[in-house]
């Protein structure tokens, strides 16, 4: 409806009902059944297997530190101990020096095996700290029993809900089933994260005993790595004694061959015969000796090229143990990597499960909020409803007996008494008039919610203030859907009002400027009309509005105020559902019972200027507003007297800046069809699935992450294994080492022996030879004599 323009003469929204009814509060138009959201905290468990597991490789690798300064010691002695082999020969006294260095070695040896034992101990002290990480286990154990408990109580408390459910209509039950579903199925998914929390916790407390595990193991592979050590030390000396022994004993023989060789010397000539016997005799038992040494360092030759073969096998065994460790290493750090992107898998399942949850909770709220119709009644119509208000219209606003008869119809259709209209209402008392029931009877169908709300009309919260503008709002337009839903009806309703937040804030300024604060009598005044439309203007247009026109239908006060009664000592409250029955009450009302003439309608049956407001018709004379440039935006307020004001703003004219204000959070409240209602439940039947196709998602990625764990536990014992085994590796070819070292000391040892005893034979070979010379020179002399 392009370019209305409006009658400035046009006064604000017609006359007061009698007994009005009112409007108030903000809602979000949300009358669903109760439904729990549970929220479970999980104690979560947090086990740190680093710091006793650190702290005992640290205690360990002192302790290898101190085995390899001790090795460093052992090898020292060793080379002391071929030095003292090599030089047995010529001094036995430098042998017994050396054993003494030796003894020294051993005895450091022993201390080195001490600070292994220490070690040890450390790490059975490190067990202790295991025990206390069980029983921080414990302890999350008895954390989570308890939570369970909380769980166990609220799911009693779901139980209880759902039973107060139960009784809503048969759609609203079977969506709220599946939202007990859910709810276990969230349930479930609290307590499997419990388990898998522990489940971790425990794992933490198994990898932090399979380090201490694997730090003995290192202790006991240097145990035995000194012991070796100590076992090649005592190989080296027994074969230093032997030597030295055996040098002893070849150098007795080859002084007392020299002994006697010097005493057959100075014998001279006496029994030359019986000397040259004892010299070959002598010569006989020195190469029978070199003929045994001979034998004796092919012995150590053939030791030393076992050794060599076993050093090599060693060595080999050592490197195919160190690539054994570097490629376990390689296949933990991809496990780890796996560890990490399993975890990250299954956070955004998780996410996605939180997600779909949040979806699915607002996909049943809408579908409550559509399938209760917001709580919200429609204004019910009879047939001809628009064929008469027009007859109303064009008949100089006359209501015919016809409009009479079908403004009776509408209060009948809307759950009233024809015969008693809905202006007068009577209260009944059973306790002596302690408390008072109104006896009005409409279709209002109240929320269990809205009964049990208890609400001070004149002093309502911003919510409650919202949700009942909100109430009112929908009402009025479904009464307009009635007329714009025909060509003919249209043209007398334009629009749909609006509500937002600051709407309702501008309505209280409105009604405190122009009424609670402006000293003006609504019962006695100049215009003799309750209206104050030139306070409402001011007051409208000081907030920015730049309007010349407010509407306004006004009731005199809630029909189901208890206050109404007058009774003196009366403290009776009213509820939520109270003050919405008499805003509905009052609205149908001032839509069908709007004449104001008593004697002429004694049931006041008729449309009049509250009805044309309501409509917001532009052929009547209480139309608000036709600019299409504006938005038409309403408010309900209870004044500091109780009277009800129903306002209408145009922000057609208003600045940007009221403009924007009013936008923010604007809302148009309507009732839905029956398609929209089965969408609504369509679209959370699908947002329901989606949190179980979720859930199942994240399930399945807890569990990757728990394999991916498991998998980081097998490749962290492999890669412990191939250390252990590069360790034994590494030790035995140390040990191959000093054996091969001791077996070419005694092939050096043994060859130094023949060369000696080849010395000393030909030496005993050469005097032989002299003495023989020596005979012959004096047969020949005897023989020219």
């Amino acid at each position: 409806m392009k370019n209305r323009k409006r009658i400035s003469d046009k006064v604000l929204v017609g006359t007061v009902a009698v007994t009005g009814a009112t409007l108030l509060g903000a809602s979000t138009l949300n009358a669903q059944a109760d439904t729990v959201q549970q929220t479970v905290k999980n104690n979560d468990v947090n086990v740190n297997p680093q710091t006793p597991q650190q702290a005992a490789q640290q205690r360990v690798d002192t302790a290898q530190q101190q085995v390899n300064t001790q090795q460093q010691v052992v090898n020292s002695g060793v080379q002391t101990v071929n030095s003292a082999q090599n030089t047995v020969k010529a001094d036995q006294s430098a042998v017994n020096a050396q054993q003494a260095v030796v003894n020294s070695t051993a005895d450091e040896a022993t201390s080195a095996s001490a600070a292994v034992e220490s070690a040890v101990t450390s790490a059975a002290q490190n067990q202790g700290n295991v025990q206390s990480a069980a029983s921080a286990v414990q302890a999350a154990n008895s954390a989570v029993s308890d939570q369970q408990q909380v769980v166990n109580s609220n799911s009693a408390q779901v139980n209880s809900d759902q039973s107060a459910v139960s009784s809503a209509k048969e759609l609203q039950a079977s969506a709220e089933a599946r939202l007990s579903d859910y709810i276990v199925a969230s349930q479930a998914a609290a307590t499997s994260a419990f388990n898998f929390a522990l489940e971790n916790a425990q794992k933490a407390v198994n990898d932090q005993q399979d380090a201490v595990n694997a730090a003995s193991q290192a202790v006991n592979t240097a145990q035995s790595a000194v012991q070796a050590q100590q076992n090649a030390v005592s190989i080296a000396q027994q074969t230093a004694s032997q030597a030295a022994a055996q040098v002893a004993k070849d150098a007795s023989a080859v002084a007392d061959a020299q002994q006697r060789l010097d005493a057959l010397k100075n014998n001279g000539s006496n029994d030359n015969v019986t000397a040259t016997a004892q010299l070959q005799s002598t010569i006989s038992q020195l190469q029978k000796q070199l003929a045994n040494d001979k034998q004796a360092a092919q012995n150590a030759q053939q030791m030393l090229e076992s050794a060599q073969q076993n050093y090599d096998h060693a060595t080999a065994a050592q490197k195919a143990a160190e690539e054994k460790v570097n490629q376990t290493k390689a296949a933990l750090a991809k496990a780890q990597q796996a560890v990490t992107t399993a975890q990250a898998n299954a956070d955004a399942a998780q996410q996605k499960v939180a997600t779909a949850k949040a979806d699915a909770l607002k996909a049943l709220e809408t579908y409550n909020n559509y399938k209760n119709d917001n709580g919200v009644p429609t204004v019910k119509t009879p047939s001809d409803i628009v064929q008469q208000y027009e007859s109303y219209i064009n008949g100089n606003r006359y209501n015919s007996p016809q409009v009479k008869s079908d403004c009776a119809e509408g209060i009948a259709l809307n759950g009233g008494d024809p015969a008693k209209g809905l202006m007068s209402t009577g209260w009944t008392s059973t306790d002596g008039g302690k408390t008072w029931t109104p006896l009005l009877k409409t279709s209002y169908q109240a929320t269990t919610q809205d009964k049990t709300e208890k609400v001070d009309p004149r002093n309502m919260t911003a919510a409650q203030q919202t949700e009942i503008t909100k109430f009112a709002a929908q009402i009025v337009n479904s009464f307009r859907d009635s007329f714009q839903s025909t060509a003919a009806g249209a043209a007398h309703s334009y629009g749909k009002v609006k509500v937002s937040p600051y709407a309702t804030e501008l309505g209280n300024q409105v009604i405190d400027g122009a009424y609670n604060n402006s000293g003006w009598n609504k019962s006695s005044n100049a215009t003799g009309s309750p209206h104050n439309e030139n306070g409402m203007v001011a007051a409208a247009n000081k907030a920015g509005l730049n309007t010349g026109f407010v509407g306004e239908n006004l009731s005199t006060g809630l029909l189901l105020d208890p206050a109404s009664l007058h009774i003196a000592g009366l403290k009776q409250s009213m509820s939520m559902a109270d003050v919405k029955q008499s805003i509905y009450a009052g609205i149908l009302a001032m839509i069908y019972q709007d004449v104001e003439n008593a004697a002429d309608a004694p049931l006041y049956y008729g449309f009049g200027g509250h009805t044309e407001a309501f409509l917001n018709d532009p052929k009547g004379m209480n139309g608000i507003s036709y600019d299409d440039n504006g938005n038409q935006y309403m408010t309900v307020t209870i004044d500091k007297d109780g009277w009800v004001h129903y306002n209408f703003f145009d922000d057609g004219h208003a600045n940007e800046e009221v403009k924007n204000k009013l936008a923010q959070g604007a809302t148009t409240p309507e009732n839905v069809s029956a398609a929209q209602i089965n969408n609504a439940h369509n679209d959370y039947l699908q947002k329901e699935g989606a949190v179980t196709t979720a859930q199942t998602a994240a399930t399945a990625a807890k569990n990757g992450v728990t394999t991916a764990q498991a998998n980081v536990a097998t490749a962290q014992t492999a890669v412990n294994n191939a250390t252990a085994a590069q360790q034994k590796a590494a030790n035995e070819t140390l040990n191959q080492k000093a054996v091969m070292e001791n077996a070419q000391a005694a092939v050096n040892l043994a060859n130094d022996k023949i060369n000696d005893l080849q010395a000393k034979l030909a030496k005993v070979q050469a005097d032989l030879n002299a003495m023989n010379g020596s005979v012959q020179d004096k047969a020949r002399q005897l023989a020219q004599a």
